[in-house]
């Protein structure tokens, strides 16, 4: 989009001090689809129903839901413009529709609650990208996992993230590396009736996170237009 070149451009000098400045302080920043009311409601209940089992998840420790559209390194000093940015985008961005669908459990046990792909929320996390790569650190730390994967270890290489463009998996993150055994009674009740709700993307949000993905501290949050 001409406007995004644009912005890139009149802020390309401003993003070259940031981001080859040696002595600057990185930090993880995590840009952030906010999911509507509906949405929220469903990691709630979900989160409830771990509760119930024994489980605190992200949300019962007071981490707010949202969907990951871009997460890396950045100098500290960078956040303005990468707030500047975001809010570019937010002010010419309709909201959107989604659909959470699913549970999914991976083999370290990390929970997701599944956001369907869409075309409209792909360009919405590949605009941000585009948009907020060049103020990223240019040696993030690239997390061990990564290695396994060439798809991911190569998006990395070139945007500091492992999950943009053709990697990137809307979801919510519930839990990381639960060791309940009661996880596997919650993975027969998802089974047998799957958790799902119409919604939509209200904002995006950027935040600092902690090394697993979860905001320690909001920057900003910009709604997007209706």
């Amino acid at each position: 989009m001409y406007w995004i070149r644009s912005l890139k451009l009149t802020m390309a000098i401003s993003a070259s001090l940031f981001v080859h400045s040696a002595w600057a302080k990185n930090i993880s920043v995590d840009i952030f689809a906010l999911p509507s009311d509906r949405i929220q409601n469903l990691v709630e209940e979900n989160s409830q129903t771990l509760a119930n089992l024994g489980m605190t998840t992200f949300y019962a420790k007071g981490k707010q839901p949202h969907i990951t559209l871009y997460l890396t390194e950045f100098p500290e000093r960078a956040l303005p413009s990468i707030q500047k940015v975001v809010r570019q985008i937010a002010q010419h961005t309709p909201s959107l529709p989604i659909e959470a669908k699913g549970i999914t459990i991976t083999k370290g046990n990390w929970v997701f609650i599944d956001i369907n792909w869409s075309k409209r929320l792909q360009k919405l996390a590949d605009t941000v990208t585009l948009a907020a790569e060049d103020y990223r650190a240019p040696q993030p730390t690239l997390p061990n996992w990564v290695k396994k994967y060439p798809n991911k270890l190569a998006a990395f290489r070139r945007y500091g993230s492992p999950n943009v463009f053709q990697n990137f998996q809307p979801h919510m993150t519930l839990l990381a590396n639960e060791n309940n055994k009661n996880l596997a009674i919650f993975k027969t009740k998802v089974h047998k009736q799957v958790p799902k709700t119409e919604g939509s993307i209200s904002g995006i949000g950027i935040a600092i996170v902690d090394s697993l993905g979860q905001p320690t501290q909001i920057i900003a949050t910009y709604p997007l237009q209706h």
